[in-house]
């Protein structure tokens, strides 16, 4: 498939054609990793792993947690 390099901005961007998008489960906001190998760039999914992320996890990010069994909202218990 062939599409164009384009400026945005003082970048430059590349248009990935809806089909690959869909095929990919990307979407506008979707955070890719960019890699280049030989003389090709790999455009890929960021892969995520569990014990990074809980390794992220802080007092200041950590949601809060519900110590009782009152019901807030529709939840079924």
């Amino acid at each position: 498939m062939h599409t164009h390099i384009q400026k945005w901005g003082n970048s430059l961007g590349l248009r990935i054609p809806i089909q690959i998008a869909k095929k990919l489960k990307l979407h506008s906001g979707s955070s890719v990793t960019l890699e280049i190998e030989d003389d090709k760039i790999i455009i890929q999914a960021p892969k995520y792993n569990l014990e990074k992320m809980l390794k992220e996890i802080t007092p200041r990010n950590r949601h809060h947690q519900i110590l009782d069994d009152e019901q807030r909202g529709n939840e079924e218990w």
